[in-house]
């Protein structure tokens, strides 16, 4: 038997292929359990056990609403308690919040199936954590398009020679789909080429909601563009960024939620 609860501490590290998809790694200290079991003899043994875990899974993300997702990993995970090494499954469910481009904030609930060594059999543990996450790196959730088409928009507008992209945004949101990154890099390709060339970032929203929050989005938007650009191999002192809010509108809300 082992009913006992104890703190657990770990860390995990992980790469995102977009925005939705990830692999994670982790280590899990679980905690120091007190567990007793019926030997040959019929005497009980009691046992302090201190166990741990590596685990690796594919993460599984989806937005709940602006800054904040629901996500669920399933995988497996390598017992280390002793000299055993028992391979089990884990699964988790949880909660990210956004704090910026880089930081989040993130509530687990892990679940590690049937652990096995020398002295325990078929242990369930469940883990509930709170913890921080630092991402490496730019976004790449950027879209570009010419032609105005019914969703949010960036329009990055560079001199000396006339060239503007457009990207466009979904409502109430700072994804853009990948289909859109060539047009990015072919900015940044152009602005390589002519080093005295500078752009201009021009975020916008439509007109539903607060005119405030809606000036902050269309700021975001800005920067997830000027982000990808820079990863690109452009310095930042190149890029003059601005949310435009709903300054300008047109009827149609679609065509408002864009970046020039």
């Amino acid at each position: 038997n082992c009913n006992s609860e104890s703190f657990s501490v770990g860390f995990y590290g992980g790469y995102d292929f977009d925005n939705y998809i990830s692999a994670e790694i982790g280590y899990d200290f679980l905690g120091i359990f007190d567990s007793n079991y019926k030997q040959l003899n019929d005497n009980f043994k009691n046992n302090r056990l201190a166990v741990s875990a590596l685990t690796f899974a594919p993460k599984f993300n989806y937005t709940l609403m602006r800054d904040l997702d629901v996500f669920g990993k399933i995988g497996a995970a390598q017992l280390l308690s002793h000299s055993e090494r028992d391979m089990v499954t884990v699964a988790t469910v949880g909660l990210e919040y956004v704090v910026d481009f880089n930081l989040k904030l993130r509530g687990e609930y892990q679940y590690f199936r049937e652990m096995r060594d020398q002295d325990i059999y078929n242990l369930d543990t469940n883990v509930f954590s709170l913890g921080v996450t630092y991402s490496f790196g730019d976004s790449e959730n950027i879209s570009v398009e010419e032609e105005i088409v019914p969703q949010d928009a960036i329009s990055v507008v560079v001199s000396p020679k006339d060239v503007n992209e457009i990207v466009f945004f979904e409502f109430n949101s700072t994804v853009v789909s990948e289909q859109y990154y060539g047009r990015l890099k072919d900015v940044a390709t152009f602005m390589e080429l002519y080093p005295n060339t500078k752009a201009t970032i021009l975020g916008y929203t439509d007109s539903v909601g607060d005119a405030e929050y809606n000036l902050n989005l269309s700021l975001e938007r800005a920067q997830v563009v000027a982000k990808f650009i820079i990863k690109n191999g452009i310095a930042s002192n190149r890029l003059l960024i601005s949310g435009e809010g709903e300054t300008e509108e047109s009827k149609d809300d679609a065509i408002n939620r864009h970046v020039d």
